[in-house]
């Protein structure tokens, strides 16, 4: 009896670890092709039998700790692809088209329509979920229904939130009608983006939306080699930007703030009406909007026209501007670094004053140390000739 009982709890034991096992092997990792996609991923373990399909219709959910490759491919989705749960999706060598349901032209935020029709495709990164992207393209098909300019704020191309990551490279985005979306990041997560091109490349600063980054909620975001329409940041966001052409950077909200470093890039234009924090080195600037107590140093850097004003700071060093305007306590600061006073800072309202006091300053000294020197020149040489006539003049021994 008692070795009847040990068989049935050994076996008993057996199933249930194999059954953990498997649980663990389907539905926790594994590695899925695009070619391998199903109508739900919940559905994993239940049905573990993968179609070679490249359209999907629908939302296709990616979750838990799942590892989702999509690579070497053309893939059609239909629908939002959300990464949630600490997944990881990676796509890699791909064309991913994009294409909103029929049923979600006034989908906002996948919460409701307040804010009227926007786009309705989005690819979701969230609670610390990791999107990799590796030369791949975006395409991104939905024609807007709603011609506003702000419609585009609720709805981006791919958000990341929640401390979520997303690591893009050798990318780039299309649009068939060419109005852009951006690549949000909110609520403590990261964007990493390099090497890649977000512009559509019909933006001017018109009504017509346009593409690139857009951060805030205590997010990181860092930028290199890409081309983007708009940049827009704020909320505590840190943000660094190295290599980069971008049409427009604004901070926008007054009660935001964000830090901002941009290094050897062109920017059309700058505009911060939010308390930010912005350094720019060796940076192109056309055109530079200071607003609401913001602060702006800038090193070797070249500016076509600047306009500060209502408590806005710049710091200039080694810059060239063409233009400088000032209203309602804007300030323009010129730092100068002086041999043996090292760096000192002058008012740009007082440097009329101020240059032709240094210049002159200069002049007096020069005068005063040559007076000096000759005077002192003159008396050795006073000296040399009286000391030759007394040695000429004395009588020999």
């Amino acid at each position: 009896m008692k070795f009847v009982l040990s068989i049935r709890f050994a076996l008993f034991l057996s199933f249930f670890l194999v059954f953990q096992y498997a649980d663990q092997t389907i539905f926790v990792a594994p590695i899925l092709n695009a070619h391998a996609v199903t109508p739900n991923l919940s559905d994993v373990n239940l049905s573990p039998e993968y179609q070679n399909i490249t359209t999907h219709y629908g939302d296709l959910i990616i979750g838990n700790t799942t590892v989702y490759q999509i690579s070497d491919c053309k893939f059609n989705l239909t629908g939002r692809l959300t990464i949630t749960d600490k997944a990881l999706v990676t796509i890699k060598d791909a064309t991913i088209l994009l294409t909103c349901l029929a049923d979600r032209w006034n989908w906002v935020s996948g919460e409701n329509a307040s804010m009227g029709p926007v786009r309705a495709f989005m690819i979701i990164v969230e609670e610390q979920a990791r999107l990799e992207v590796d030369n791949a393209t975006f395409v991104l098909s939905a024609p807007r229904l709603d011609p506003n300019p702000w419609a585009w704020i609720p709805g981006h191309a791919i958000h990341a939130k929640d401390s979520a990551e997303i690591y893009m490279s050798d990318s780039k985005l299309l649009y068939t009608d060419g109005q852009g979306d951006f690549i949000r990041s909110t609520d403590n997560s990261n964007i990493q983006i390099v090497d890649s091109d977000l512009s559509t490349h019909q933006y001017m600063g018109t009504p017509t939306p346009g593409s690139g980054i857009l951060s805030n909620g205590n997010s990181n975001v860092y930028v290199e080699n890409c081309l983007l329409d708009v940049a827009y940041f704020g909320d505590n966001s840190t943000v660094t930007l190295f290599d980069v052409n971008i049409t427009e950077l604004f901070s926008h909200d007054p009660n935001d703030t964000c830090t901002i470093n941009v290094t050897d890039s062109r920017i059309g234009q700058i505009r911060l009406w939010a308390p930010a924090n912005v350094y720019l080195n060796n940076v192109i600037v056309d055109t530079l909007n200071a607003h609401t107590n913001c602060s702006i140093r800038a090193t070797k850097c070249t500016f076509e026209r600047v306009y500060v004003s209502n408590g806005a700071d710049l710091w200039l060093s080694d810059t060239e501007v063409r233009e400088i305007r000032t209203y309602e306590k804007g300030n323009v600061w010129i730092v100068y670094s002086l041999p043996l006073f090292g760096q000192i800072t002058i008012s740009y309202i007082h440097i009329p004053y101020v240059v032709p006091l240094i210049l002159t300053t200069v002049i007096i000294v020069t005068l005063v140390l040559v007076h000096f020197v000759l005077r002192r020149k003159s008396k050795l040489d006073s000296k040399t000739s009286t000391r030759k006539e007394e040695s000429g003049s004395s009588p020999p021994h």
